[in-house]
């Protein structure tokens, strides 16, 4: 999906200027997209699909593929809906159902599966490890708190920290 996101991000007219770094930049925009498609999925205040704000969104993304397949474009008017805070999750999610089907992107799969591998528990060993890590933090023993993420890492679950205090997920 990532060397698709990437194509996608230029004009088929133009010769693609290949290299790992813009495949690596067009992967984490992806994984971005997903995660905030992921967000709209967890959402807790969907509301109903508004139809006059989804019509008038879903012609501002097919307009530009349409006039030449100018998919950059549309992919710029992708990144503006996920930021209008005026569009409710249950049309922004509708309008991926769309960007899906126009151009063949499965954000709304893949964010389905990151939301499912959130969701999946921990063993009890790697809760532990987090806690003795949560522990090894706020001592500001900065070396064991490392250590003890990267035997987590190794174990197939990663930690992200947030303000809140920390989330333990499954890698992909």
């Amino acid at each position: 999906m990532a060397y698709r996101f990437l194509l996608l991000q230029s004009h088929y007219r133009q010769p693609l200027e290949f290299s790992f770094d813009s495949l690596d930049a067009a992967s984490t925009g992806y994984k971005n997209i997903v995660r905030k498609v992921a967000d709209l999925i967890n959402s807790d205040n969907k509301g109903e699909v508004d139809s006059a704000v989804y019509d008038i969104w879903h012609d501002k993304i097919l307009t530009p593929a349409s006039d030449n397949f100018k998919t950059a474009e549309s992919l710029v008017v992708i990144q503006e809906l996920l930021k209008n805070i005026t569009v409710n999750p249950a049309t922004k999610l509708a309008l991926f159902e769309f960007v899906d089907r126009l151009l063949g992107l499965q954000f709304i799969d893949c964010a389905q599966k990151l939301v499912a591998l959130e969701n999946e528990s921990a063993p009890a060993e790697i809760i532990a490890k987090a806690e003795l890590r949560a522990a090894a933090k706020a001592n500001k023993d900065w070396a064991t708190a490392d250590a003890l993420r990267a035997e987590i890492d190794v174990a197939g679950w990663t930690i992200l920290d947030s303000k809140d205090g920390y989330k333990i997920i499954k890698k992909a």
